[in-house]
């Protein structure tokens, strides 16, 4: 009965892989048809369909159907051993033993050992071969069609599905650009802010709607160019407020400071005249510890009171000078003593000013504002002085740093502290500015790429996207380029007669003779600044910057040459200190 037994099983492993193909073809063809028309379906109406876990799952579930298939409908028991009778002629003799195995009668047992001796002569791989299926040209042929179509076949999109959702894609893609964008921009800005000491606050919602995804890209780069306007503005105005016009003033006043002659003091004067308050203070610092630790030998220390006395008279020297303001004062309008008794006194500026008819209210302002600059940085000279002064005093006794030069030395460096706080206040502004102009550059070039949309109603004095949205467009110019032209200079014939009087009024004042030449300079010098602002912020083409420069630069030299040929303005000699 092993005999037997062996045989079967052996038939029976040969016997499902071969029904096995048979079902794989067919699952297969099966599995390839359903593609084939998945893919009509996706090509002919626009769909988009997530093929490669299709074929995945297609494929994987073809081999476990026909496993399965083949496992649940194979051969068992004497249905096994009739297929092998007739396969290997036997003539039911197998199928007989299985039939009999159970039975213990002379026959049986005679029945079996005969077919156990036939066992062992049937070989299985002959009776039962295992071959491709006879139709397994279809699935080969159905794979070949499949590839076929895929590749040759185009995308009909009958209904626009497909252009929808790859607008809608692309779309989506933008936003993803434009926000990772903008967050790597809004990074960068915030930290010169926190440097310049500046918040910017977002429009209410408008953090909610960039972190939900709710805006557009457009929408995002607009709300972004909005907020770098308005940063450039704060900084602009902190630019062009009390403290700068303070910090400014100081330093022209300290461009006059000369060298005080050899000494300790040198390093410091020089870095004073720069206007590199941080090295001043070092220099001071230093001089301190030298001071402390009692190294200056006595000639050093004899050549430091000297250096602090000549410093301290050069400090109060450029307290007391006013002639910047006063050459101000009188360009607007003031006689020369009336000038000069404005300069020392705001009360006494502020009557002036009053009194005087031909300024405006903004010149009249930006006088006030200088003369408030000049003063505040007379006073902080005055105070340079004086702990330069109380220095002095301290050094005269016995060698070393007694308790006053201590104070002295404190006050002064509390001074310089002051001064290098705004300087590095002006420098964080001024990197603020730089960043935010060069955010403003790149956003215009990412806007004005000619896919913003159509025309969009807005407020035309913001900045806008450059093409198709409102606004002032920082973007480059998307209309083409200008027609070729030719310009001809001609004169046209005309001929000047005597006409009618249209209207005439008598002014009770005192008479000046002469040309007017302050409203020119002041105009002039006012339209060179709004042309250097509007080449700055791109309001001009670039075919027209060096026009533009050229035309105000020429304006600008004949307003100072005619302030060179005002007797009123051009100083006299024996005026000057």
């Amino acid at each position: 009965m092993h005999e037997i037994q062996r045989v079967l099983k052996r038939a029976a492993g040969r016997l499902l892989v071969a029904d096995l193909l048979v079902t794989l073809a067919l699952t297969a063809t099966a599995s390839l048809a359903a593609l084939f028309v998945a893919l009509l379906v996706e090509r002919t109406f626009g769909l988009v369909f997530p093929w490669r876990p299709i074929l995945w799952s297609v494929g994987s579930g073809a081999a476990i159907v026909a496993m399965a298939w083949s496992l649940v409908r194979r051969a068992r028991g004497a249905a096994l051993a009739r297929v092998v009778d007739e396969r290997a002629d036997l003539r039911e003799s197998l199928s007989t033993a299985i039939c009999v195995a159970g039975r213990n009668d002379p026959w049986a047992r005679a029945t079996v050992q005969s077919a156990a001796r036939v066992a062992r002569g049937v070989d299985v791989r002959r009776a039962i071969p295992v071959r491709a299926p006879r139709f397994w040209p279809v699935p080969v042929a159905a794979a070949g069609v499949l590839a076929l179509t895929w590749l040759l076949m185009p995308t009909l999109d009958l209904f626009g599905r497909l252009a929808q959702r790859q607008a809608e894609a692309e779309q989506e893609q933008q936003i993803v650009e434009a926000r990772s964008d903008v967050q790597n921009k809004d990074e960068a800005l915030k930290r010169l802010m926190e440097r310049a000491q500046l918040e910017l606050k977002d429009e209410p919602g408008e953090a909610q709607a960039f972190k939900a995804g709710d805006l557009s890209a457009a929408k995002i780069r607009k709300n972004h160019v909005r907020k770098l306007t308005d940063v450039r503005e704060q900084a602009r105005k902190l630019k062009q407020g009390a403290k700068a016009r303070s910090l400014e003033a100081m330093r022209k006043a300290l461009r006059k400071l000369r060298t005080p002659g050899p000494g300790p003091l040198e390093q410091f004067s020089r870095s004073l005249a720069r206007g590199d308050f941080s090295k001043a203070q070092e220099a001071l610092d230093k001089l301190s510890q030298q001071l402390a630790d009692g190294s200056l030998s006595p000639e050093k220390q004899d050549q430091l009171r000297k250096q602090i006395e000549n410093l301290k008279k050069q400090m109060e020297k450029i307290a007391a000078d006013r002639r910047q303001l006063e050459q101000a004062l009188r360009e607007a309008g003031m006689d020369k003593q009336s000038a000069a008794r404005a300069a020392g006194d705001m009360s006494s500026l502020k009557a002036a000013l009053d009194k005087l008819q031909g300024l405006s209210d903004e010149q009249k302002q930006k006088l006030l504002e200088m003369a408030k600059a000049a003063m505040q940085a007379g006073q902080t000279s005055q105070q340079i002085a004086q702990s330069l002064g109380d220095l002095s005093e301290a050094l005269q006794g016995e060698m070393g740093m007694s308790q006053e030069g201590v104070k002295a030395m404190g006050e002064l460096g509390q001074q310089l502290s002051d001064l290098e706080m705004m300087a590095i206040e002006m420098e964080a502004l001024d990197a603020l500015l730089d960043e935010a102009l060069n955010q403003l550059a790149d956003m215009g070039g990412r806007l004005g790429d000619g896919r913003i949309g159509e025309f969009e109603e807005g407020d035309s004095r913001d900045y806008g996207m450059g093409s198709g949205g409102p606004g002032r467009g920082l973007g480059a110019n998307t209309a083409g380029k200008d027609a070729p032209f030719k310009v001809r200079r001609a004169r046209s014939p005309t001929k000047t007669t005597p006409g009618p009087i249209i209207g005439q009024m008598l002014v009770w004042d005192q008479q000046i003779r002469g040309e007017s030449r302050a409203a020119f300079r002041e105009s002039a010098a006012a339209a060179a600044d709004a042309a250097a602002e509007a080449i700055e912020t791109m309001r001009v083409e670039p075919e027209y910057e060096t026009v533009v420069k050229n035309y105000f630069g020429r304006l600008k030299k004949r307003s100072q040459d005619e302030k060179t040929n005002d007797p009123e303005t051009s100083e006299k000699p024996g005026d000057g200190n």
